[in-house]
């Protein structure tokens, strides 16, 4: 910590952001597939309750919004599009190819291109730039993609 100011944690903060895309790319799958989850069956002794869901352990909050999980899945994916969407044209190219969606014929989710990959169909798309610049606007598009969804780890 230099004069007071927490320096940012680099390599963890973009294990957070990873992390927080492949929920994404979860997420954007069933949003696509319209996949429904499993309600979870009512606690003992509360199966005839109004409402099982509404049942928390003492001191658990109850969530504010009325949300079913299409709605926060479809809220979560467009939150993070619109940060997407905020970053600079070749920053923005650069996570949309290679953090949003898979390689094409993906086996896995987390099957994601390789970086040269990306670079090269970006250059066969007429976005020109060398390696160099390539990594430096990964890495500046990554940092700041994690502080626009509030993921940055500071060092203690």
């Amino acid at each position: 910590m230099m004069l007071g100011i927490p320096q940012a944690d680099v390599k963890r903060t973009r294990r957070a952001l990873y992390a927080y895309l492949a929920v994404y790319r979860r997420y954007r799958q069933q949003l696509a597939q319209g996949w429904s989850p499993k309600l979870k069956p009512p606690l003992p002794g509360f199966e005839k309750a109004m409402d099982p869901d509404l049942i928390r352990k003492s001191g658990q909050k109850i969530g504010g919004t009325s949300m079913s999980p299409e709605e926060f899945r479809q809220a979560f994916c467009e939150r993070v599009e619109r940060k997407v969407d905020k970053l600079p044209p070749f920053g923005r190219e650069i996570v949309k190819r290679k953090f949003l969606s898979p390689r094409q014929g993906y086996l896995k989710l987390n099957d994601l291109p390789s970086d040269t990959e990306v670079f090269l169909d970006m250059k066969s798309t007429g976005w020109h730039a060398e390696a160099r610049y390539y990594e430096a606007q990964k890495a500046e598009a990554v940092q700041m993609l994690a502080e626009m969804l509030n993921l940055v780890i500071y060092d203690d």
